[in-house]
């Protein structure tokens, strides 16, 4: 399988919307969508986001809604690219990619729609928790020590598309939800997590933290999205000199 991840981002210069988010290391600039293969670390789509007016007139916007249209729409650029490596041990489904999404993505609507054109995803869900159990799970799991999941599979009344829910906790504190269609990858034991901490004489322990395979993944592959972001804002510094 094909491994794209979506993440948001700012720049300026001279484009169709200057945008300002609070919390983005530029706050003041233009917001991208990019899908960045995950085992080449090739970008393969960027859209500009021009604006609320301007969106509405994009591809499956009408029908989908903004977030659930902006992954179909950079699926369907990037879906077809033969160029671009599968996973070996996809064979049964040579046409299918497997696409992870950061939570502006993440939802039950965007990870089924996904399903149904044919390929797997694994989101993170955290603000459009709509038809999930995120709550469920994070009350279930409060007590819970870290390294310990919590999988819960069933079918969208909807769409009619099997998927699994996984509720992760990596530490005392913080449960992480995650959708994904059924297929996308296993839920058993994977590449844990390497916690890093100071000892009280302030040198660096570090400590494995169990997670199952689909999340190792997701954390593997998803970085390559920030190798891009990271050189357009700092080594490129587009952002200074739009």
């Amino acid at each position: 399988m094909n491994v794209s991840t979506y993440c948001r981002t700012t720049a300026t210069g001279g484009l169709p919307n200057i945008s300002f988010i609070k919390r983005k290391p530029e706050p003041l600039g233009t917001e991208f969508k990019n899908i960045v293969d995950g085992l080449t670390g090739q970008m393969l789509w960027l859209e500009i986001q021009e604006g609320k007016d301007r969106m509405k007139t994009k591809e499956f916007q009408g029908r989908l809604g903004g977030t659930a249209a902006c992954v179909m729409r950079g699926v369907k650029a990037s879906e077809d690219l033969e160029h671009i490596p599968n996973f070996e041990e996809n064979n049964e489904e040579p046409r299918s990619r497997l696409f992870f999404a950061d939570s502006w993505f993440g939802s039950v609507k965007a990870v089924a729609t996904l399903g149904l054109a044919g390929h797997h995803a694994c989101m993170i869900i955290k603000t459009a928790h709509v038809r999930s159990p995120k709550f469920f799970l994070e009350e279930r799991m409060k007590d819970f020590p870290g390294g310990t999941w919590i999988t819960m599979e069933g079918k969208t009344e909807l769409e009619g598309v099997e998927l699994i829910c996984i509720g992760y906790k990596y530490n005392k504190k913080k449960v992480l939800t995650f959708v994904m269609t059924r297929g996308a990858g296993s839920t058993t034991k994977g590449i844990p997590y390497e916690a890093k901490f100071p000892d009280k004489y302030g040198n660096v322990c570090m400590r494995h933290v169990a997670r199952p395979q689909i999340i190792s993944n997701y954390f593997r592959f998803s970085n390559q999205v920030d190798l891009h972001n990271q050189a357009r804002q700092f080594d490129l510094a587009l952002e200074k000199n739009g």
